[in-house]
């Protein structure tokens, strides 16, 4: 994956993408901060 500042949205808050089909991507080096950050549904931090 690469992360870019000019890839940050909304659904993609880190700006991470696949390298090979380009998709967005939540990694493990930040998924702690996008948990924290509360945008993650309540349902899926059970």
């Amino acid at each position: 994956y690469r992360t870019s500042t000019f890839d940050v949205t909304e659904q993609n808050p880190f700006g991470a993408k696949c390298i090979f089909c380009k998709s967005t991507m939540i990694t493990f080096d930040n998924v702690g901060l996008y948990i924290r950050s509360g945008q993650v549904p309540p349902d899926f931090r059970k």
